[in-house]
């Protein structure tokens, strides 16, 4: 609250304020000041976010300078620098972003004596595409499940050959990690171990401090000698899975959530891009790569191993794949491939990305003008010529003809699973509520249009409208249509 009355600009390094180090293990976070900016910063600093930012780069570009110092002495060339960034960033943010990256290396070269520039003089690189760049053999598709904090990003490529290129699948749904600990928070309430809030926005903070500390599984009850404690926070997990079981399930129909739209995704890709692009020879060629990145998937609760987490997310998507198959015309390819493979390997999960475009930059125009996604979901057109059926795996955009033409959602078909197939008392969501459905249909048609008089194409994002309704539905959260 003191600082918070200090103007941010006036900001000295080491007495108000100090960057951890990058080393620290996760179990010491809570001996620092990890402040949530991103998402609930304080009343105080919003609009001061600019300065922050700054504030920020400038430190660590100058510890790395330092450190190049340091090690190697002053090099005979320019250092090149490139900067990652979130794959949904709005293209003014990202100008930003790049404007203030000039400034920064250009004021580390004058304090260093050192010239730091943006690699190409564009510098950047965003980070879901940074994981994708392995994708060097034909026959690999790869799949990024980018889960931060607000959205999942969807990312799809394959590589393909002289005379064969096929395009980009990119999609966003705003369902990340930190919207599912705002709604556990919500949620769970009394149920929560002595020490918790009972204001449903301070346990959701002590939910992210718990999380960057311990992970999801320590606070679910996994635990050999009874419940996990942050003494310094005063918290303490659950005793028992048999007492964590709310919200132990809650997190399990998140990522059935979850998994269902990288799946859906990866099986509309593969019917209308990938298989009919290729030869019948070219089938067997086919291998999934399915990559992980960002800190949502911490909240797994059976794992904190990120290696574990990425193979139970990939056979999950797999078993959905197959299932997803059989409801997809026949004349759409072979049978389902067998299985999707984890493209990590045994490398770090978040510094291996960083490091495959070190040296190398992306404008954002490369990224911001791509918009193929699909419906993930059933749909009618009604026009003055009649209706027509679109299919869940239909490509965004598509044409739509005649005038007056006006889309509707009916039902979520095919149904999202919130649990296994196998387990007693299967749930899956086929309808979203009145509301929702309305919701979703004003949004369809208030933002999905584009073209001409005698024939509009549609565009709007229909899988993320659908998903977000799910995300807020009961049978989510309570695991009831109540």
């Amino acid at each position: 609250k003191a600082l918070a009355r200090k103007p941010v600009a006036s900001w000295v390094p080491m007495l108000d304020f100090a960057i951890p180090p990058v080393g620290i293990s996760r179990k010491d976070f809570v001996d620092h000041v990890v402040a949530n900016f991103k998402w609930d910063a304080a009343k105080a600093f919003v609009g001061h976010e600019m300065n922050l930012r700054k504030i920020y780069l400038d430190r660590i570009v100058e510890l790395f300078a330092a450190e190049v110092l340091t090690r190697y002495g002053r090099p005979d060339q320019a250092i090149d620098c490139t900067f990652t960034y979130p794959l949904r960033t709005s293209s003014d943010d990202v100008e930003s972003y790049q404007s203030m990256l000039r400034d920064v290396t250009e004021r580390a070269s004058q304090s260093f004596g050192c010239r730091l520039q943006l690699t190409d003089d564009v510098g950047i690189f965003d980070e879901s595409h940074a994981t994708q760049v392995g994708t060097e053999i034909f026959g690999e598709v790869c799949l990024v499940g980018d889960l931060g904090g607000g959205t999942l990003d969807l990312i799809i490529s394959a590589k393909g050959r002289p005379g064969l290129d096929f395009e980009e699948a990119v999609d966003s749904v705003k369902i990340g990690g930190t919207l599912l600990l705002r709604t556990l928070a919500e949620e769970l309430g009394s149920t929560m171990p002595d020490g918790w809030a009972k204001d449903p926005e301070e346990r959701a903070i002590q939910l992210v401090a718990w999380m960057r500390t311990l992970g999801a599984r320590r606070l679910f009850g996994h635990n050999e000698g009874g419940a996990a404690v942050i003494g310094e926070l005063g918290l303490r997990g659950f005793d028992t899975l048999k007492r964590a079981k709310p919200g132990h399930d809650l997190i399990h129909r998140y990522f059935h959530l979850v998994s269902e739209y990288l799946a859906r995704g990866l099986a509309a890709y593969l019917a209308e891009q990938w298989y009919p692009s290729v030869e019948d020879r070219d089938w067997e060629e086919l291998r999934i790569l399915v990559y992980l990145r960002g800190n949502g998937w911490r909240l797994w609760p059976e794992s904190d191993d990120y290696r574990s987490i990425e193979q139970a997310i990939s056979d999950r998507v797999a078993d959905r794949l197959k299932a997803l198959w059989k409801v997809l015309p026949r004349s759409n390819g072979p049978k389902a491939p067998r299985k999707c493979v984890p493209g990590g390997g045994d490398g770090h999960p978040k510094l291996d990305p960083v490091r495959e475009v070190v040296g190398r930059a992306q404008p954002h125009a490369e990224v911001g003008g791509q918009r193929l996604s699909y419906t993930m979901v059933e749909l009618r057109i009604l026009n003055d010529t009649g209706e027509e059926r679109i299919p869940w795996h239909q490509r965004v955009p598509f044409p739509t003809r005649g005038s007056g033409v006006q889309i509707q959602l009916e039902s979520v078909h095919p149904p999202i699973p919130l649990n296994s197939p196998r387990a007693l008392g299967h749930l899956q969501l086929d309808k979203l509520g009145e509301e929702g459905l309305r919701r979703t249909n004003a949004s369809l048609n208030r933002q999905g249009y584009f073209g001409g008089a005698d024939q509009l194409d549609f565009e709007a994002p229909v899988g993320a409208l659908v998903w977000e309704e799910a995300f807020a539905s009961a049978l989510l959260k309570k695991g009831s249509k109540d």
